[in-house]
C-alpha cells in the first residue's frame, strides 16, 4: 500500500501546488514568483521530518514489535506477569511486580480462568515490554530492522541492474527483485522475529542470525510472505493505470490529467478504488501470509531464549525439537490454522488502532504544515515551491 499512497499523496501535492502557482500569476505570465527566505523553507521541512520520524516510530512499535507479540501469544500457555496488576497500578514498581501471583496460577479452592491476553490493549503490551526490557524496549530489534532494510535496498537493486539491461523495464519486474532480496535475507528476519518475541539477552545482534540450516527451513515462508506482498503492491498499480488514475514507466508514477468535466470526479473515484483493493489485498493476502511467517519463525526459537509473552512451543503438539528426529518448526499451514479467531480479532483490532493513531499523526501533521504555509508562505504554497511540481514521476519503489 505504500506506493499507492505515495502517488495519491504526490497527486494530491501537485495538484495543490498548481492551484497555488496559478493563484501567484494571475496578475501575468510574466510574473516570477516571489521567493521567501531559506528559514521557511528550513521550518516546513524540520515539521515534516519530525511527523515521519514520529510515523515511523509508532508504526515500528506499534505496529512491527507489539503486532508480531500478539501474533505468537498465547494466553494459555505457561506462567507470566499479572496483566490487571500492571494496568490498574501505574505506580507499582519492579519488585512488587514480580511478587505479583500470575493470573492462571490456581489452586485446590479456584476455578480456571483463562487470563487476558498481554497485547489485548497497546499499552499494556508497552508497559510489559518496558517492565522487562527497559524504555527502548518497544523498539527492540530495532539493528537488525536496519540490517535488514539497507542490505535489502542493495540486494534489490543489484537484481534490478542485472533484470534492467535485459528488458525488463515493467514494474513487476522491478517488484521482483525486492521479493529476490527478502528471500536472500532470511535469516536476518527470522533474528529479528526472534529478538522480538524473547526476553532480553546477551547475546550481539550477530550472533542472533542463524545458519544456513535455518535459512532452508525458513526461507519457503518467507518466499510466500514476499510474494503475498508484492502482489498486494502491483495489483492496486495495475488497476490504477486500468482507470486511468496514473501512468507507470520505468519505475516512476506519473499522474494521469484529470480532463473532461467529470475528470476531478473519476480521478476520486479511481483513488478510492485502488484504496479499497489494497485494503482487501492487505486483510486477505498479505497479513495471513505475514502472520504465518511469525508463527513458523516463533516455533524456531532457541531453546536457550525464553519468550517474553506465553505461547506454546509445540503449537499443540505439531512440532518437535529437531534434536530428536523433528524438523524443528511448524508447517506454514498448520501455523495459519493454529491461529484462533480470538488472536484473529485482537490483531485486527490493534492494526485498526494502529492505522487510527497514523491518520491522526497525518491530519495533525496537515494542519499544521497548512497553517506554516499559510505564515510563511501568505497562504500560497507557490511562494515555498515555485518550481514545483516536477515534471518527472514518482518513484514507485
Amino acid at each position: 500500500m505504500s506506493a499507492i499512497t505515495h502517488a495519491v499523496v504526490r497527486r494530491g501535492v501537485d495538484i495543490t501546488v498548481q492551484h497555488f502557482s496559478k493563484a501567484d500569476n494571475n496578475d501575468g505570465d510574466e510574473k516570477e514568483p516571489e521567493q521567501l527566505p531559506g528559514y521557511a523553507a528550513f521550518i516546513l521541512v524540520s515539521t515534516i521530518t519530525v511527523f515521519v520520524i514520529a510515523a515511523f516510530l509508532i508504526q515500528y512499535s506499534y505496529g512491527m514489535v507489539v503486532a508480531t507479540l500478539a501474533i505468537v501469544e498465547d494466553p494459555q500457555a505457561g506462567h507470566y506477569l499479572a496483566v490487571n496488576t500492571v494496568d490498574t497500578d501505574p505506580t507499582a514498581n519492579d519488585d512488587d511486580i514480580n511478587k505479583t501471583t500470575p493470573r492462571n496460577a490456581v489452586d485446590d479452592n479456584t476455578s480456571f480462568a483463562i487470563p487476558k491476553p498481554i497485547t489485548s490493549k497497546i499499552r499494556t503490551a508497552i508497559r510489559h515490554l518496558q517492565s522487562r526490557g527497559g524504555r527502548l524496549a518497544p523498539f527492540r530489534g530495532f539493528g537488525l530492522f536496519l540490517l535488514w532494510s539497507i542490505t535489502r535496498g542493495i540486494i534489490g537493486g543489484i537484481f534490478a541492474a542485472i533484470l534492467t539491461p535485459l528488458g525488463l523495464n515493467n514494474y513487476a519486474f522491478h517488484l521482483f527483485p525486492r521479493a529476490l532480496a527478502e528471500i536472500a535475507l532470511a535469516t536476518v528476519e527470522l533474528a529479528w522475529v526472534h529478538v522480538v518475541i524473547s526476553e532480553p539477552s546477551t547475546k550481539s545482534m550477530w550472533k542472533r542470525i542463524p545458519g544456513f540450516s535455518s535459512w532452508k527451513k525458513f526461507a519457503p515462508v518467507v518466499t510466500l510472505r514476499a510474494v503475498a506482498s508484492q502482489l498486494t503492491q502491483i495489483l492496486p498499480l495495475v488497476l490504477g493505470q486500468l482507470m486511468h488514475v496514473f501512468d507507470i514507466r520505468d519505475g516512476k508514477i506519473y499522474p494521469v490529467p484529470a480532463e473532461g468535466e467529470n475528470g476531478a470526479r473519476n480521478v476520486a473515484l479511481g483513488m478510492l478504488a485502488i484504496f479499497g483493493l489494497s485494503l482487501v489485498l492487505t486483510v486477505l493476502v498479505d497479513i495471513p501470509a505475514t502472520v504465518t511467517m511469525i508463527r513458523v519463525g516463533a516455533s524456531m526459537l532457541p531453546e536457550e531464549d525464553e519468550s517474553i509473552v506465553p505461547f506454546d512451543r509445540t503449537f499443540g503438539g505439531r512440532t518437535t525439537n529437531a534434536l530428536v528426529g523433528g524438523s524443528g518448526k511448524i508447517g506454514m499451514l498448520d501455523a495459519w490454522k493454529t491461529f484462533t479467531w480470538p488472536a484473529r480479532v485482537r490483531l485486527v483490532k490493534l492494526l485498526a488502532k494502529v492505522l487510527a493513531v497514523a491518520l491522526a499523526i497525518g491530519a495533525l501533521a496537515g494542519a499544521v504544515v497548512s497553517l506554516e504555509v499559510a505564515l510563511l508562505g501568505g497562504g500560497k504554497l507557490g511562494k515555498l515551491f515555485p518550481n514545483a511540481p516536477e515534471k518527472g514521476g514518482v518513484n514507485v519503489w
